[in-house]
């Protein structure tokens, strides 16, 4: 609902305090919502450089800069600005990989990158830890906290709870949509609903 892949039935979608529940997916990009997806979305058939600098589609102001990312210079600033996310990320191969032929670990990351590259305000996040090993987890949650001291909001759907208590400040806890547990992540497991639905 928030991302628009559905119509709200009522009710309305606040970013920052202006309404975006009236805008198409594109544009609430722009207003600063941007989000990776549980199942894998990047393009196979491109590289991972090129994967990461889709996520710049929607900082283009014409048809010309729209194109431009995907243009050959090897040293646009588009591409710059990809290999740099790249390595602040600590993805480590060649940009030019295709990115069908990587780890799955690897591209839940690239897939993180791209949606970073739209500069949003908020990122939402769709279980970034599933199937990932426990050094991925924590590799994935450290990249993340650095990226969020630069301001950004993380809003994460996960059911790895050593993963959220590594990442989350606050924790809000759904058991058949209703809400059980809104509050510091320090205190989720001691909640008596929590313990009662999720822990036995």
């Amino acid at each position: 609902l928030i991302s628009g892949v559905y119509k709200i039935d009522s009710g309305r979608i606040l970013l920052d305090g202006h309404p975006i529940h009236d805008l198409p997916p594109r544009k609430r990009v722009r207003a600063g919502l941007s989000r990776s997806f549980q199942n894998i979305r990047l393009m196979p058939h491109l590289s991972v450089v090129e994967n990461i600098m889709l996520g710049q589609h929607t900082l283009a102001s014409d048809i010309g800069s729209l194109l431009s990312p995907l243009s050959w210079q090897r040293r646009s600033r588009w591409r710059v600005a990809a290999e740099d996310s790249m390595h602040r990320a600590g993805i480590d191969v060649d940009p030019d990989a295709p990115v069908s032929g990587l780890p799955y670990g690897l591209r839940k990351k690239i897939e993180v990158v791209r949606a970073l590259l739209s500069r949003p305000r908020l990122l939402m996040l769709d279980e970034p830890a599933a199937g990932l090993n426990p050094r991925e987890s924590a590799e994935l949650s450290a990249f993340l906290k650095s990226v969020a001291w630069d301001g950004l909001t993380l809003l994460v759907v996960e059911h790895d709870m050593s993963f959220v208590h590594d990442l989350c400040d606050r924790t809000v806890v759904l058991n058949f949509g209703r809400m059980i547990y809104d509050g510091p992540t320090q205190g989720v497991q001691d909640d008596p609903q929590v313990r009662e639905a999720y822990l036995g």
